[in-house]
């Protein structure tokens, strides 16, 4: 995802006119949800079928047409994360994070590693 038009992977979002300018930003939904739906008409990347889908249900207007906990954990672009149950303990949160995370690459960037589909 992304916009191509930038030297940089952006978001798509208002621009803020000073540093309070919290209503730049009411609109950033709608935009990114249009350059899901049409990434060609908004120099956006197309995005691959799983991933497309999911931020798509994120980015519904109305909110009791976007996606609920259950579904988010559900969606098959998340389920490869294999998240610890919603109900589990804090240590077992804890292991799952351990065993998921890697130390930093050189390129500054975090990797999760996931378990096979």
């Amino acid at each position: 995802g992304g916009l191509v038009n930038q030297d940089t992977v952006a978001l798509p979002m208002g621009k803020m006119r000073h540093s309070t300018d919290f209503e730049a930003h009411f609109q950033d939904a709608k935009l990114l949800a249009q350059c899901v739906a049409e990434p060609q008409r908004y120099k956006a990347r197309k995005m691959r079928d799983h991933p497309r889908d999911f931020v798509a249900r994120l980015t519904r207007e109305r909110p009791e047409r976007r996606f609920t906990h259950d579904e988010i954990r559900s969606h098959r672009f998340v389920q490869v994360l294999a998240l610890p149950p919603y109900s589990a303990p804090p240590a077992v949160v804890e292991e799952w994070l351990r065993r998921a995370s890697m130390p930093t690459p050189p390129s500054g960037g975090a990797v999760i590693r996931v378990a096979p589909p």
